[in-house]
């Protein structure tokens, strides 16, 4: 759907009067918000407001692509979770102050470890409302010129009893990222100890490593490994996380820039059942990348 002119204007500006009408805009919301957010209303009014701030809400989405429509929504979220909070608190305090209201301590307990609940899921949201409040938007750093002078890297798959079905993409994918094959150095590592996976990493060309004893679950069996290579610096992927072809080449260079760096990433693209909640996408992990010596266990 094609947005007004004015629309976009208004809503990606850069001018003094279009910032200044955008404040103007946000600043009467938020105060026309506060209001309403404690005015107390019949069910009838109630369902009539909702319906208008849902009607609102969808029209944000369709019509603003930039992050003014998000905030707006934002907004409008953590203004129904507020309002309904402030007349649940309401609703207590006044039952609990009513002198014909017979309750008793079990009555109460259960009412407030509700509202305790409530409380936490109230937090919850607000807290993952301030992680994607304004996100960052940085560009990779530049890698050297000259695909000599990076660093060798150990990429590590640690596993223990999932299926090859699961670990074979994940290992094909790692050995096809694009990093110089001579400086790209892949390991199984299966805690299972299993043949079909040996003979799978020979025919892949994979390296394996295998222990007899399992202390320490998955820290041990990356600590091991660790222990037998040499590499500056070390990736680790779970098995049934596939990485993206450009995965080192969108993140080394923030490593070599700064030594004392590590990363740990989000999950993004990858393997996922079908039948699972949320799958049919799947999800990859930007595993923990690393300089030598090993991480503690």
């Amino acid at each position: 759907m094609r947005r007004p002119l004015l629309w976009r204007e208004f809503e990606s500006g850069n001018g003094a009067v279009l910032r200044l009408l955008r404040f103007l805009v946000f600043g009467g919301g938020l105060l026309f918000l506060c209001y309403t957010a404690v005015l107390p209303l019949t069910w009838k009014s109630q369902l009539r407001f909702a319906a208008i701030v849902i009607a609102v809400a969808f029209w944000v989405k369709r019509s603003a692509k930039s992050h003014v429509g998000t905030l707006t929504l934002l907004l409008l979220s953590l203004y129904s979770t507020f309002r309904y909070g402030f007349w649940r608190a309401a609703t207590i305090v006044a039952f609990f102050r009513d002198p014909f209201s017979h309750w008793s301590a079990t009555d109460a307990a259960f009412i407030l470890t509700l509202f305790s609940a409530e409380l936490f899921a109230f937090t919850t949201l607000a807290l993952s409302y301030v992680q994607v409040l304004w996100p960052l938007h940085r560009m990779p750093v530049p890698l050297p010129d000259d695909p000599a002078v990076w660093p060798a890297i150990d990429l590590l798959i640690p596993t223990f009893n999932e299926p090859l079905s699961v670990l074979r993409p994940t290992a094909l994918a790692a050995i096809n990222i694009d990093w110089p094959p001579e400086k790209l150095n892949v390991y199984i590592l299966d805690d299972g100890n299993r043949e079909q996976v040996r003979a799978f990493a020979e025919e892949a060309g994979i390296g394996y490593i295998a222990r007899t004893q399992r202390t320490h679950a998955k820290a041990g069996n990356i600590n091991n490994a660790l222990g037998q290579l040499n590499s500056p610096y070390v990736a680790v992927f779970d098995c049934d996380h596939v990485p993206t072809r450009s995965f080192l080449q969108l993140t080394m260079g923030w490593l070599l820039r700064d030594q004392k760096l590590v990363l740990g990433g989000v999950r993004d693209i990858g393997l996922c059942d079908q039948r699972e909640p949320g799958g049919g996408g799947g999800t990859e992990k930007f595993s923990p990348v690393h300089e030598q010596p090993p991480v503690g266990g």
